[in-house]
């Protein structure tokens, strides 16, 4: 009989007896905390009216927590599941081996050449508790933590599954398998003409953060840039990136929330570099200059129509509105089916919105006991210089 070899295989048996309790004992510890912890930051969130900051502070806390519980109740467990920890372990839990374990483990490595070794080895196995495998990690033992993990486990899976309920939902939240909180980024633009700027408006949804940051990465550039948005009204922001010289990606964030992030196409186009607008009977002629030959140019309308604009000549063109169609209007050149501005939104307006009615004298203001406060060729110089621009 090979009684070193029994030793041995007792020795390799114990190890991985006490490797797999630390497994299933820190599992169940592990799932139990986190189980507690998001019952309780659950209700916390449900019962106040959470922010951001507070849904990101608590979990924090829950992953903290669980990391924690796992480094103490497994990794730790682990890494003291060495030959000599086990069998310092069993040596005071059973006092009669008297130190032979230990003895065992220093003689065994080397080899069959020291004649202790059988005597020894024969002595202890006599000395062992019957089935010492199971005495010293009993499989009730296991069992129960087992359950315990995997009561543990469902219970948690079912809270996170559970498609109603407060509590249920903010530990989603926690867990982030619900967005409570987000951010829509959205540009006027997907492309954008070389040198312009692009207006990216966001709106949060879930909170109403005081303010909010735009992140700005252009191409071939490593580090984001970070520029403060405008609030334009109950939890919408404004802002633009300007000059773009290049393709680049944004983001906007807040109170820790942070929107996808979105992409803008930078194109090389002709620019407008003036605009003039003429009254021309009924109607309103519009001059536009640009910095070189523009081609397949066109004015948008306020709504939504356009109209084509001949080709630059000596990059100049013009185009005629009737004086009854008033709105806002852009210039823009046609890009694979999109229309890219070239030149910032004007406004056409009737040109008698811009004629005094003639005759119109503004009269002085008076003190009570009715004395003007001003000479009377004060009024008289308003009226004749209403006379001479009315005619």
């Amino acid at each position: 009989m090979n009684l070193p070899g029994l030793v041995a295989a007792y020795f390799a048996a114990l190890r991985r007896r006490f490797w797999l309790l630390a497994i299933v004992r820190g599992i169940a510890v592990v799932a139990l905390a986190a189980l507690l912890l998001s019952l309780g930051l659950s209700w916390r969130l449900a019962a106040a009216a959470p922010s951001p900051r507070l849904l990101l502070g608590f979990r924090a806390i829950l992953g903290g927590t669980v990391v924690a519980a796992a480094l103490v109740a497994i990794w730790l467990p682990l890494r003291r599941c060495r030959l000599v920890v086990v069998i310092d372990d069993v040596e005071r839990r059973w006092p009669a081996f008297d130190s032979r374990l230990r003895t065992l483990a220093t003689l065994l490595p080397l080899g069959a050449g020291s004649p202790l070794v059988p005597l020894l080895a024969e002595e202890t196995l006599a000395l062992a508790p019957a089935h010492p495998v199971r005495h010293f990690v009993p499989h009730r033992m296991l069992a129960g933590f087992g359950i315990a993990g995997l009561v543990s486990v469902a219970l948690l899976a079912g809270l996170l599954m559970r498609p109603q309920g407060r509590i249920a939902y903010w530990a989603q939240a926690l867990w982030r398998l619900q967005q409570p909180f987000f951010i829509e980024v959205r540009g006027d633009r997907v492309t954008v003409a070389r040198g312009r700027a692009l207006n990216v408006m966001i709106r949060s949804n879930g909170f109403s953060p005081p303010d909010a940051e735009l992140w700005v990465k252009p191409a071939g550039v490593a580090e984001w840039r970070r520029t403060p948005l405008q609030p334009d009204g109950e939890r919408v922001f404004r802002g633009s990136i300007k000059a773009l010289a290049g393709g680049a990606e944004y983001f906007a964030s807040a109170e820790g929330i942070r929107s996808p992030v979105a992409r803008v196409r930078v194109i090389e186009l002709p620019l407008v570099t003036s605009l003039e607008m003429v009254p021309a009977g009924g109607s309103i002629r519009v001059v536009i200059e640009t910095d070189r030959p523009m081609i397949g140019g066109e004015l948008a309308g306020p709504r939504g129509g356009t109209r084509v604009l001949h080709e630059t000549q000596g990059n100049r063109t013009e185009s005629e509105i009737a004086g009854n169609d008033v709105g806002r209007y852009y210039v823009g050149v046609r890009h694979e089916g999109e229309l890219v501005p070239v030149s910032d939104d004007f406004d056409v307006m009737r040109y008698e919105q811009f004629q005094p009615k003639p005759g119109n004298a503004v009269p002085p203001p008076v003190n009570e006991d009715g004395r003007e406060r001003v000479p009377r060729s004060y009024e008289d110089a308003v009226r004749r210089y209403y006379q001479l621009i009315g005619k």
